[in-house]
């Protein structure tokens, strides 16, 4: 049904239609997507398992993916800052200014991109050395050839990101799935051969998955620039504008070091992590790419919540833009109640695990952590409901401190104290991250309730 829907029916679901169906039908592809960038990174790990010996490579995959994540995290903010502005001005029936504002924010990503591939390249090594992986030399060879190669398509991610925005923007949330799928797609065809049948390894991760976004790019340029329908770029706009800018930046900056920063903390976190050992490396990274499927219909839902909220504060509508938020909380809590319930009880967390672990060893961290991850499932589903309606507000700076809060001032501190001053050993780590859940979404609450989000900022 949703194939068949013109961006001004989706406007109007958005605007004027039932919650929770209309949140339900725009939130499906967007949960699609994400399972889909999921079992990538699944399959990604299940072939490189197949040519691990003693989890060495599955380690070095998961010990570096915050690396990637810290340049990627810029991109992140570019999509925030065009998801909130373009469907603020398609709430307001704005949809020229829309398209204006979507050629800068294409601009931002392409130039923001094309710097972030040259940092990273710099940076990489020295990053690595301060994780402390240097002290490993296979993981750390294997880690730094992984993460250069990703990284030529960084700003291809970030000008993927910015179009993602400008279709979401308007409650079109197939057209990215089509994209990005398809790049999944061919990633899960040429894993195998890259990793396997080139015998490239670890590198063949990179490979492939460069390879399978290159493939894609024309069309989803062809769509960017080309399908009047919908917003589009228009050349003659793409000049950068400094009013513009300064208005991109202003909501831009805040979700994107909050993102990097975020990432910045991972990477410490895994540097603590990996302090216990290899095998509690390899059973966080395996852990946490299984259970985030189940986070998916909360990541969905709270990425539909985003222009929810955005066009109905666009319209002026704020009554409608709570009502959403409380329907998507709704949604959220019953389906991670059930996530939850499937994930906590042992032969369903074993039979998984074993798939992608060897090590007896490793098998029962991954087992210990992803019960605390069941238990903790609901609070997650929250916090992605006020990054949701934030991010739909423009309100970049409550996420940025809801994010640096839970990670910075809470997680990693707490995983020092347990460390030094207790014997709960690699418990210590899913300790942490329960208690900083707990708290950063009391701080959301405070936020939802007294910090005066329902503004246009457009």
């Amino acid at each position: 049904m949703i194939l068949k829907m013109s961006n001004e029916e989706k406007r109007q679901i958005v605007l004027k239609g039932n919650l929770y169906k209309g949140l339900i039908i725009l939130s499906l592809p967007i949960i699609l997507n994400n399972l889909m960038q999921t079992l990538y990174n699944l399959v990604d790990t299940f072939w490189v398992s197949q040519i691990s010996k003693g989890d060495v490579e599955v380690t070095a995959i998961s010990s570096v993916w915050p690396v990637l994540m810290l340049f990627i995290a810029f991109g992140m903010g570019i999509q925030i800052a065009g998801t909130s502005m373009m469907s603020q001005h398609i709430g307001a029936n704005e949809k020229e200014k829309a398209n204006k504002m979507a050629s800068q924010i294409f601009m931002c990503a392409l130039l923001i991109g094309i710097f972030m591939t040259i940092l990273a390249f710099i940076l990489a090594p020295l990053i690595l050395n301060l994780m402390q992986i240097d002290d490993k030399p296979e993981i750390y060879r294997l880690g730094l050839s992984y993460l250069r190669i990703m990284f030529i398509a960084i700003t291809l991610d970030f000008c993927l990101l910015a179009f993602t925005s400008m279709r979401q923007a308007y409650g079109d949330t197939v057209t990215p799935v089509l994209y990005t799928g398809s790049a999944i797609l061919l990633n899960f065809i040429l894993d195998p051969i890259f990793i396997i049948v080139f015998d490239l390894g670890v590198p063949g991760v990179g490979y492939a998955t460069v390879l399978a976004k290159l493939i894609v790019l024309p069309f989803w340029l062809y769509k960017a620039f080309f399908d009047k329908k919908s917003i589009h770029l228009i050349f003659n706009q793409m000049k950068l504008k400094f009013k513009m800018i300064k208005k991109i930046i202003t909501v831009m900056i805040p979700a994107s070091f909050g993102g990097s920063l975020n990432a910045l903390g991972f990477i410490v976190l895994n540097a603590f992590i990996i302090s216990y050992g290899e095998w509690t490396m390899a059973a966080f990274g395996v852990g946490n790419r299984i259970t985030s499927i189940i986070m998916m219909p909360a990541m969905g839902i709270g990425s539909a919540l985003a222009f929810y909220v955005g066009q109905n504060i666009g319209n002026k509508n704020f009554v409608r833009a709570k009502e959403s938020f409380h329907a998507s909380l709704k949604l959220t809590l019953l389906m991670m109640f059930v996530g939850m319930l499937i994930i906590l009880p042992f032969p369903v967390r074993n039979g998984i695990v074993q798939l992608f672990l060897d090590e007896n060893e490793s098998i029962q961290l991954a087992l210990t952590y992803m019960l605390f991850v069941g238990i903790n499932i609901p609070l997650m589903g929250l916090f992605q409901n006020f990054n949701g309606v934030f991010v739909g507000a423009g309100k970049s700076i409550y996420t940025f401190t809801m994010s640096m809060t839970r990670l910075w001032g809470i997680r990693i501190p707490t995983i020092i104290i347990f460390k030094n001053f207790t014997d709960f050993g690699s418990s210590g780590i899913w300790y942490a991250m329960v208690l900083s859940n707990v708290i950063v979404c009391g701080l959301g609450i405070l936020y939802y309730k007294f910090g005066r989000w329902e503004q246009k900022i457009v």
